[in-house]
């Protein structure tokens, strides 16, 4: 999915955008810029589960609540946010 949001956002923008994986630790370090290390732990914890699909369970649920935005025309919209000034 990453893979597939970078090339979209590189299409929307006209030029190419990037996107290098992290290692755990490499990520841990990322998130304690932002937060203390039990969080950072836990915030690399949640990406790691997405990242396997562990998630997508929610979505097979018989009741279950889907956003009506899609990706695309929510960068589309917002293009300006990663336009180089």
């Amino acid at each position: 999915m990453t893979e597939q949001a970078v090339k979209m956002l590189s299409e929307i923008l006209g030029r190419e955008i990037t996107h290098t994986r992290m290692s755990h630790d490499e990520a841990v370090v990322f998130w304690r810029q932002f937060v203390p290390t039990e969080f950072a732990e836990a915030m690399v914890e949640i990406e790691e589960v997405v990242a396997r699909g562990d998630e997508e369970a929610c979505f097979r649920a018989k009741f279950k609540q889907v956003g009506k935005k899609r990706l695309r025309p929510y960068l589309e919209a917002n293009r300006e946010v990663w336009v180089k000034k």
